[in-house]
């Protein structure tokens, strides 16, 4: 099994350097402009940045750990690593790999990806909060005759309304999941009786996962975070 997995791995890596090498002519990169601006660089600067960096995926991991509370107690060390896999992969294909992370936490913990995508669903929510007073605070200090400054109003409007769409969407969910999923039932049963199963189950175990904050310390912490 080692060795097959070396394999795939070698052949992966050999895919990657052909895939660079068939493309080096179309990549016009001034390596002598690169060594000329890097002797301007702060280094105390560039590790401060990747110390911060790294230290947020061992926050989402505490912050993801805090959300599974209610269901099931985990170290935020065991889902460590599918925050790194998930954002590296968010890296290379953009947001349609955004929900690898919840998949892999899934597997890795034990529970339905619908709990966790769930629980992704909360993580985004208080991002989108964070955002939201990141843009709200920048407007009160930049200048009125500032260039696209109403880029800035409306992005924060935007997050300000994706925050609250969320917010309510996840409280509906919280408060009705169990009506609706009788509801939806009744209306899929005609049609497939294992569909609507399936629909229901999956929409109870979504509402479960909403279920992430069960105190007012949890709260706290999250929002710190």
């Amino acid at each position: 099994m080692k060795s097959r997995k070396g394999i795939v791995w070698l052949a992966v890596v050999l895919i990657l350097a052909l895939i660079v090498f068939t493309n080096r002519s179309r990549v016009h990169f001034n390596w002598a402009m690169f060594w000329q601006q890097l002797r301007y660089i702060s280094w105390i600067h560039i590790i401060a940045g990747i110390a911060l960096i790294y230290s947020t995926y061992f926050l989402r991991a505490y912050r993801w750990s805090i959300f599974l509370g209610p269901t099931k107690r985990v170290s935020p060390f065991v889902i460590l690593g599918p925050q790194f896999i998930g954002f590296t992969a968010v890296s290379l294909f953009g947001r349609l790999a955004d929900l690898i992370r919840p998949a892999l936490i899934a597997k890795r913990v034990q529970l339905p990806i619908s709990t966790q995508i769930a629980v992704y669903t909360i993580e985004r929510m208080f991002d989108l909060g964070a955002a939201a007073i990141i843009f709200s605070s920048a407007l009160l200090f930049t200048p009125p005759g500032l260039p696209h400054r109403e880029i800035f109003i409306h992005t924060g409007v935007v997050s300000l309304a994706l925050t609250a769409f969320i917010a309510i969407f996840a409280v509906v969910i919280r408060a009705a999941g169990g009506a609706v999923a009788t509801a939806i039932h009744a209306t899929l049963r005609p049609l497939s009786p294992s569909l609507a199963d399936s629909v229901t189950g999956r929409i109870r175990s979504f509402r479960d996962g909403l279920n992430a904050i069960s105190s007012a310390r949890d709260f706290l912490v999250t929002t710190l975070i």
